[in-house]
């Protein structure tokens, strides 16, 4: 595990990880049953808010150095909530 992941309790953890994972998730349903193109939208930018609050964290803790995945997923997410903003 990561340094901060191995000083909290487990569910802790299991719980910091369920946001992404259900937002990944339901990225994936307006696609596959064409509808609801909003919430894809509204996932993609509580995924965004949710990598921007991870490198608020890094940099608060002293790890500036370890937010290359973080900015890469931010950006990843940001696209996926770009075009969809066109349709609604």
């Amino acid at each position: 595990m990561t340094g901060w992941a191995d000083r909290v309790p487990v569910p802790l953890v299991r719980l910091t990880g369920t946001p992404g994972i259900l937002g990944a998730a339901c990225l994936r349903l307006p696609p596959l049953t064409g509808r609801s193109s909003w919430l894809a939208v509204a996932t993609a930018t509580g995924l965004v808010l949710i990598q921007a609050g991870g490198i608020a964290v890094r940099v608060f803790r002293g790890a500036a150095r370890q937010i290359g995945l973080t900015i890469a997923l931010l950006v990843a997410a940001a696209a996926a909530a770009w075009p969809g903003t066109s349709r609604l």
